[in-house]
């Protein structure tokens, strides 16, 4: 998953791809179609041009088919603006692979997370020609925390017996939540 956190600080905001579910068009062209249906549903909206308004995505690293992802953004989804060139360098569309590492304990993981974190902020201010503070960063903090301590009241509501919201409500908010600013 990217962090958020830090595309929230930089002023950028941050969606999730989520495909569409609906039949795939173009991507079992170019991606194996024994491979994720997901990665493949969301590689295919955006060669349809359901994710044109994006400025960017970054592809984290969770299975093998999403690895590719990375090429297949820059190589096969389409953009409405013609490339923006610097140095005979297509500086467009931001695609960064974010490498998460799959162990999750141990003193070296957070370590080197840090480093991937880091060099993420790095790239995302290289690309917005903007610094991001640490001010920037414990604002969007802050709104995440705020966004999950929501969240954990919306599940416990549905605890009650009834419950007070429909598993279809839940879902509604939540995916509403990938699209829109935290706070």
């Amino acid at each position: 998953m990217a962090p958020e956190e830090i595309l929230f600080a930089a002023d950028v905001l941050p969606v999730r791809i989520t495909g569409t579910g609906e039949p795939l068009q173009q991507a079992d062209l170019h991606v194996p179609p024994n491979s994720c249906p997901f990665a493949r549903s969301c590689l295919d909206a955006g060669m349809r041009g359901h994710y044109d308004y994006l400025d960017g995505v970054v592809v984290p690293n969770t299975c093998d088919i999403t690895f590719s992802m990375e090429y297949f953004w820059k190589t096969l989804v389409s953009r409405p603006a013609k490339p923006a060139l610097v140095a005979g360098v297509d500086i467009e569309p931001f695609v960064h692979y974010l490498s998460c590492p799959e162990k999750v304990v141990g003193r070296e993981v957070l370590i080197y997370y840090l480093e991937v974190l880091k060099d993420f902020k790095q790239e995302v201010e290289r690309s917005l020609n903007r610094a991001i503070s640490d001010d920037d960063l414990a604002r969007a903090v802050a709104a995440y925390n705020a966004d999950k301590v929501q969240m954990k009241r919306m599940y416990e509501m549905r605890k009650s017996d009834p419950p007070a919201l429909s598993g279809h409500e839940v879902w509604r908010i939540t995916y509403a939540g990938l699209l829109m600013p935290k706070d």
